[in-house]
């Protein structure tokens, strides 16, 4: 355990895989006022005006469980190291309880009068949070760490329904399931297919999904894209209908066999599945969109990224006209690049009303971290992978 002026973390400085690159190290307790350096960094908060910065208030928080996400992959191998700080703690999401508060006015509070939604908050209070890349790449302040100082506009207080362990995998993996659902414009009686519905993402969009489409009674549908050996999970989560894509090499074509005549009013793909995407018009309905979060790449390289990152934009702003070569129906990318307080607020409530639940694939003591990146790695989880401190 650490001591009084020391913590925990897991560190890189160089690119590769987990296994190869990510040390547990003590490193110094972080204290507050933080550093000038931090406070007033423009690089922190790309969205924070100067005097926001300035009248911020900031948390230490001791960590109870981080939530490893597959996109920080890219964190490991492919941001380049004049992009992020030089030495750097992974991971974005996590949840814990509050050890100290810090204001710029805490002096003076009547001076300050309220600065904005992320003022009040107290000595233990039970917090999730999510650091956004446009934080964590340049500070190199992560997650993966068992005491976090962080800005307070990047936590709110978890839903008393919520427990630490499943506060920690909510927010960047049912905040992208929220803006998926919320692009696609989902609504009762709709028709909506969902591409790799038993990951973290996944699990969160098929109940979003069927709790949207069968509102007030609606009869909508919901099909699940995912293996065999996750069925019965995603049925228990509210998908009508499985398809199990191990038992079809042309997945496609498996949908264009038994969704022509029936379309679908929205797809979300959490797999990036190209195939899908470029024969959608025949599963599709004219007019609406295919909204994905995420995109296949043959491995972590630059080179790799750098040709996904093309076939993206193809995607995104080729003509739709089938005569042009495009597909028919308009792709749209969503990135969870900084949720925002308002639709973490939101994600939220929705776990606290019963219409999300955090499925949890494993949890793993901070010691094993590695082995828990093996997990995640391997595209394999079911739910979200988690890190206990």
């Amino acid at each position: 355990m650490a001591s009084a002026t020391t913590a925990k973390a897991w560190r890189f400085t160089s690119t590769g895989q987990p296994s190869e690159i990510l040390r547990l190290e003590e490193v110094p307790m972080p204290t507050l006022p933080p550093p000038p350096a931090l406070l007033f960094s423009k690089k922190r908060n790309n969205k924070a005006s100067s005097a926001d910065r300035e009248q911020e208030e900031w948390l230490i928080v001791r960590v109870a469980y981080t939530a490893l996400n597959p996109g920080s992959q890219f964190h490991f191998n492919v941001i380049p190291a004049f992009a992020r700080a030089r030495t750097c703690t992974p991971e974005l999401d996590f949840s814990g309880t509050v050890v100290d508060v810090w204001r710029p006015d805490q002096h003076d509070s009547a001076s300050r009068g309220d600065q904005g939604p992320s003022r009040g908050f107290s000595k233990g209070d039970e917090v999730i949070g999510f650091m956004p890349i446009t934080y964590t790449y340049p500070t190199g302040d992560g997650a993966l760490t068992n005491y976090i100082r962080v800005p307070a506009r990047y936590v709110i207080r978890k839903p008393e329904s919520v427990t630490l362990k499943e506060g920690a995998g909510l927010m960047c993996a049912s905040c992208s399931a929220v803006m998926l659902t919320d692009e696609a414009h989902v609504k009762r009686g709709d028709r909506v297919l969902i591409v790799g519905a038993s990951g973290g993402i996944g699990t969160s969009a098929v109940q979003l999904a069927k709790s949207l489409v069968a509102e007030s009674g609606g009869e909508g549908l919901v099909v699940a894209v995912c293996s065999g050996r996750n069925q019965e999970l995603v049925l228990g989560l509210g998908a009508d209908e499985v398809i199990d894509y191990t038992k079809h090499e042309d997945l496609a074509a498996e949908l264009t066999r038994r969704f022509a005549d029936k379309p679908f009013d929205a797809i979300l793909d959490v797999h990036g599945n190209q195939a899908v995407y470029v024969q959608c018009a025949n599963y599709l309905k004219a007019g609406a969109d295919y909204v994905a979060c995420s995109a296949q790449l043959e491995s972590w390289t630059l080179g790799h990224f750098l040709r996904t990152f093309w076939l993206i934009q193809c995607n995104t702003y080729w003509p739709l006209s089938c005569w042009l070569g495009g597909t028919g129906r308009k792709f749209k990318l969503i990135a969870m690049m900084d949720p925002g307080r308002a639709l973490m607020e939101k994600t939220a409530s929705l776990a606290e009303a019963g219409t999300l639940k955090v499925c949890v694939d494993s949890v793993w003591e901070y010691e094993n971290a590695l082995q828990a990146y093996e997990i995640l790695i391997s595209g394999r989880a079911r739910g979200k992978v988690l890190v206990k401190w």
